[in-house]
């Protein structure tokens, strides 16, 4: 953990960044190299929608994909899912149209079939 503050959450407790520095860096594993099917979960808020705010990110697992996937909110208020494939390049996806408002908890969920 970099700089993250540990507070109360709505239920249990959570983490606070301030939009600069801070990150949780979980380690890679092997397992999750490679995969063709997978799902991420996470629940934010945004405080603010000046620049783009990452939330969530795989990073690669070798010299040729810098990200598996990323989730980020936009400068617009959308969330947008990113996925990275060597072989194919890059695909994104936003949220619908309707921006999302600070202050708010939102719990996002992106699934990813290669078939």
């Amino acid at each position: 953990m970099y700089g993250a503050e540990s507070i109360i959450g709505t239920k249990g407790n959570a983490f606070r960044f301030n939009g600069v520095d801070n990150y949780i860096d979980i380690p890679n594993h092997p397992d999750f190299n490679g995969l063709t099917q997978f799902t991420v979960s996470c629940w934010f808020k945004i405080d603010g929608f000046d620049i783009w705010e990452p939330i969530l990110n795989k990073g690669g697992y070798d010299e040729y994909v810098t990200d598996v996937f990323e989730v980020n909110v936009n400068n617009e208020g959308l969330i947008h899912f990113v996925l990275n494939f060597e072989s194919s390049g890059r695909t994104g996806y936003n949220s619908p149209s309707g921006q999302l408002t600070t202050g708010s908890w939102y719990h996002f969920i992106g699934t990813w079939d290669w078939k």
